[in-house]
């Protein structure tokens, strides 16, 4: 192995976050200044390097953004999240939103890029709604504190619908309707069961 990898391969060890800071999070991003030009800039750490001599730092970072968004597509898995943090509300710092994405993402565990999308349109209309809502009480004047009451629950009506549309994707389109069945039999003792429709129970 050349000096070069080795000193690669020693950078991420001691960058690497470990899932004590994280939890089991693979990724983790902060922002750090450019000690050249004095700028912000934002920088990943990456869980999970094992020091091989075939050490690839930008493979072991693609592998952990396929695994969080559950995206196999390279470029179309880093879209989805680094889309998703953009939308997020401005009051917090690029390196928070993607946390958020990439810790939301990893413990509602998408399968596939559809999940994916619609997991971020979730956490967006949500995180948009809540930031609407933290901003309605702060209002200077009724009628602004009114408008920002009426774009959260339109926000947080698009996340109702997001989570619909989820759960409807997961379950394949079908829909169970659960219906409740009171029976009153002889002698006024009432038996209540559940019933699926297009099933037939027992009381």
């Amino acid at each position: 192995m050349n000096n070069k990898k080795k000193k690669a391969i020693q950078r991420v060890k001691q960058n690497k976050v470990t899932q004590k800071h994280v939890g089991a999070c693979p990724l983790h991003f902060r922002n750090e200044k450019n000690k050249r030009t004095g700028e912000s800039v934002t920088v990943v750490s990456v869980e999970g390097n094992k020091g091989e001599e075939d050490f690839d730092q930008r493979e072991i970072y693609t592998k952990a953004v396929q695994q969080v968004s559950g995206v196999a597509g390279v470029h179309l898995s880093e879209d989805v999240i680094e889309r998703c943090a953009k939308a997020l509300p401005d009051n917090k710092s690029k390196a928070e939103n993607l946390n958020l994405v990439v810790e939301f993402l990893n413990e509602v565990k998408p399968k596939n890029v559809v999940e994916a999308m619609l997991y971020t349109q979730f956490l967006t209309m949500q995180e948009i709604g809540m930031t609407h809502l933290q901003r309605a009480e702060a209002a200077e004047t009724q009628q602004l504190a009114d408008f920002r009451m009426r774009t959260a629950v339109k926000f947080l009506n698009l996340q109702h619908s997001a989570l619909d549309k989820l759960l409807k994707y997961k379950s394949g389109g079908e829909q169970k309707v659960v219906v409740q069945h009171v029976q009153v039999n002889d002698g006024g003792k009432a038996v209540v069961g559940n019933f699926e429709a297009g099933n037939r129970g027992r009381g």
